[in-house]
């Protein structure tokens, strides 16, 4: 079986298809990951192939920021979706993802929710495609489709293929997800076929205990996933959230992205330890508490490994994966970004001294630990894909 997985140029968007592409890898089937340059890094690191498409024209982008700005909530979740996603990413992408599917023919394609030159490329092409959820709660894969159905069918008309009002064809596809139920409940209808898999976390033992002079203290890391310094949130952010924890008793674990330089923080507290990046899934196991932004994929390893959280939103989703957290007990929320920095110290002890925060994503990690094996993914994926061409 030929697997084609497809990503926009985002860590936290192709960090999802990783354990699916090396499940098929690893049963021997053919696999290729298609995306942007800027995921060859990531894919390299995964040890699976890479064939770059297109990236979006940085002018373009910068338009799409600027008309961003300022704006919140739902209006600027629709113009990421709208423009940002479909009309700069895969606009860019749709030619050389066409060719790349004419030429390879995969038997399947399996994508991002939110990469969708891929979907367009499948339709023209005839190839069955099932979707990777990126959401925390999965009913937001058909929510996101629905909201970017019109931009989509602009890529349609480009290749000639059908429009999909509504995204009604588009959201028959499968949704492959990491997701238990657990945290679907109340968030909308579920799409009409989903399945779920767990990944089993490796062993480790952990962080090495001398960064810290006491290496008895509880873990405390801190992401804010993939902030740059050109998001106008690096060094300025982990700056204010390193002070407000120096007098927390933990060993504070501060990774900042391989793009950024630590050293542009200063002088570091002694309880406080940073790096470019440490392998979340060698802290997780490890760890009392997490400080995060709220995106889908931190939080879910988060919870996957039942471990509560203190939450600072900053945007697009991270809003209404905090709200979900904060439902569910398993953690607290500041509203207000980086406002919230001056009550992060008190939150984190609340979260520490509190057990009740850590019963709660256990109840999660639990669940996480019934769903099925990711290496049950590709034996799917192939009768998906044959039902897919049968239908």
């Amino acid at each position: 079986m030929r697997v084609l997985f497809a990503s926009t140029q985002s860590t936290g968007h192709f960090a999802p298809l990783i354990p699916f592409a090396q499940a098929c890898r690893d049963a021997g089937h053919d696999v290729l990951v298609a995306g942007p340059r800027g995921v060859a890094d990531l894919a390299y690191r995964a040890a699976l192939p890479f064939e770059p498409v297109a990236a979006a024209d940085p002018e373009r982008l910068a338009e799409v920021r600027r008309m961003m700005a300022g704006r919140a909530g739902f209006e600027r979740i629709a113009i990421a979706t709208t423009e940002l996603f479909v009309g700069s990413h895969a606009k860019a992408a749709l030619p050389d993802m066409l060719e790349l599917v004419e030429r390879w023919r995969p038997d399947v394609i399996a994508r991002e929710t939110a990469e969708v030159a891929s979907l367009v490329a499948a339709e023209a092409h005839g190839v069955p495609d099932v979707r990777v959820g990126i959401a925390l709660a999965t009913p937001s894969e058909d929510w996101w489709l629905a909201m970017a159905s019109g931009a989509v069918d602009a890529l349609r008309a480009q290749a000639g293929v059908p429009g999909d009002p509504g995204a009604d064809r588009a959201r028959r596809a499968p949704v492959l997800t990491q997701v238990p139920t657990t945290l679907d409940e109340h968030q909308g209808e579920l799409p009409a076929f989903v399945r779920r898999y767990r990944v089993p976390a490796p062993t480790s033992a952990g962080p090495p205990v001398g960064w810290w002079k006491d290496s008895a203290a509880p873990l405390v890391p801190v992401s804010f996933g993939t902030v740059l310094p050109t998001d106008g949130h690096f060094p300025d952010l982990y700056r204010r959230v390193i002070d407000a924890l120096a007098g927390v008793p933990a060993r504070v674990l501060v990774t900042v992205g391989r793009r950024a330089n630590p050293a542009e923080l200063g002088p570091l507290p002694p309880n406080v330890h940073v790096e470019r990046w440490v392998a979340q899934a060698s802290v997780m196991p490890h760890a009392a508490a997490m400080v995060a932004h709220g995106g889908a994929g931190t939080t879910l390893a988060a919870l996957a490994a039942g471990v509560p959280l203190v939450l600072l939103p900053l945007s697009a989703d991270q809003p209404l994966n905090a709200r979900r957290v904060v439902e569910l007990g398993a953690g607290v929320s500041l509203d207000g970004g980086a406002a919230g920095v001056p009550r992060l110290a008190a939150a984190v002890a609340r979260v520490l001294e509190d057990p009740g925060y850590r019963t709660a994503a256990r109840r999660v990690a639990a669940e996480v630990a019934t769903l099925a094996p990711v290496t049950e993914a590709p034996a799917d994926l192939r009768a998906i894909a044959h039902l897919q061409r049968a239908a």
